[in-house]
């Protein structure tokens, strides 16, 4: 039985669901003729540098592009700027950007949204978020929260309350300053609700997909990223895009690829770095399969590695994944054929058979199972590459910040600043 087809929900003041077919053509015109909004993208995470390669870093600034190129005014209000090229990209734009010092507080962040002259203000949710929003509704602005990650803490007592409970207490009240909040993933959405006050508004506008990645990569940067010896070789291509952390069953990716090289000769090609690299090396090498580490890549050069797999393989470690990672997206978008774990988020993108292979978490014979099927069944493996592009065609960031404004639109005004 396969897996129910992806909608985006979204929650509104009163609880109703509503739902969109990723199929449905792009709608822009909230985008496109919402007067014109000087907006800001407030990140409190120093753990997410504005200009990095990590999944938070890409939605920020495929974000900012969306907003600028539909006419907006855009300032990145970030605690951690990080590399300066994809960020010097976007200022060709318009973009401005500008740093936090260290614990900023609501006054910190106030006053440069004040000489910033925002409307309305997109924060990424943080341990620290309280500031943003209570900045934004001491100057009467429009502030709403983007949710990628659940809010954690461990459950220590403190002065008769675990850090938890304080946790949520401050949670709240960062939500009560606030219009609503964006969520990544139902799973996030539902989370959302949990902890924020009765009748918070709740959209579901997943990550985007940028256009270039529905297209052939340009040749000359093609030959010039990949070695010649993968491009030209007789090996099964299988790759992996994504950071190298426990989420990511790498070790089970590497254990199917040694039970594909029994028929072919196999080739893995990982795109990303982490925690677990050097793990990764050693179980490769124990089982003897090679593995081309590209590491980290700016984000515009990875369509390019894309068009290098033959297989994009998308392995999780348990059922406790809550957001759809890009890297899937933008793999059906490059039409590549996937396998990938059968997790919830996974489930509303993938449909097994017809855009893609799902497997069992930790099922590693069924992912070396899935990966020799596609490589024997070139017919197979086309048809399921096309079929996933068309799965996400109207899957664009533009789409997405589309969507964010359908949302806003939407909700409620608050009460009188504080």
């Amino acid at each position: 039985m396969g897996p129910p087809p992806l909608v985006w929900r979204s929650f509104n003041s009163s609880g109703t669901e509503t739902v969109r077919d990723p199929g449905d053509p792009p709608n822009r015109s909230a985008l496109e003729t919402l007067d014109s909004v000087r907006l800001a993208l407030l990140c409190l995470d120093d753990s997410i540098p504005f200009g990095g390669t990590r999944n938070g870093s890409i939605r920020l600034r495929s974000e900012a592009e969306a907003w600028l190129r539909a006419g907006h005014h855009v300032t990145a209000i970030v605690s951690n700027p990080g590399p300066p090229q994809p960020v010097d990209d976007l200022r060709v734009l318009g973009l401005e950007v500008r740093r936090l010092l260290p614990a900023a507080d609501t006054e910190d962040i106030e006053g440069l949204l004040v000489s910033s002259r925002v409307t309305h203000v997109c924060e990424r949710l943080s341990p620290r978020s309280g500031h943003g929003a209570l900045a934004a509704s001491r100057l009467g602005l429009t502030h709403f929260y983007e949710v990628h990650s659940q809010i954690k803490s461990d459950s220590r007592p403190t002065n008769g309350k675990s850090d938890a409970d304080l946790a949520r207490v401050l949670l709240r009240a960062a939500f009560e300053c606030s219009h609503g909040a964006i969520a990544v993933s139902h799973e996030l959405a539902v989370w959302t609700r949990s902890v924020a006050p009765t009748g918070y508004p709740v959209a579901v506008v997943p990550g985007g997909v940028p256009r270039r990645f529905f297209d052939a990569p340009d040749p000359k940067l093609y030959r010039s990223l990949i070695p010649a010896w993968l491009r030209g070789g007789a090996s099964l291509r299988v790759g992996f895009v994504g950071s190298l952390s426990p989420s990511h069953d790498l070790s089970a990716l590497v254990h199917a690829a040694a039970l594909v090289s029994r028929r072919r000769p196999v080739q893995v090609v990982i795109v990303g770095d982490g925690p677990q690299r050097n793990q990764l090396l050693i179980a490769a090498d124990r089982r003897g399969v090679p593995v081309h580490l590209v590491g980290d890549v700016p984000h515009s050069h990875v369509h390019v590695h894309l068009a290098a797999m033959d297989v994009m393989v998308a392995p999780f470690a348990s059922r406790e994944l809550d957001r759809v990672p890009l890297a899937l997206g933008e793999a059906m978008a490059a039409a590549r054929p996937v396998v990938a774990s059968a997790v919830r988020p996974v489930l509303e993108l993938l449909d097994h058979e017809q855009t893609g292979l799902l497997v069992e978490p930790g099922d590693v014979h069924g992912l070396a199972a899935s990966v020799e099927r596609l490589a024997a069944d070139a017919t197979l493996a086309a048809r399921l590459g096309v079929a996933a592009r068309l799965r996400v065609r109207n899957r664009t960031w533009d789409q997405a910040a589309a969507e964010m404004v359908e949302a806003l639109l939407s909700w409620p005004a608050l009460p009188a600043p504080i």
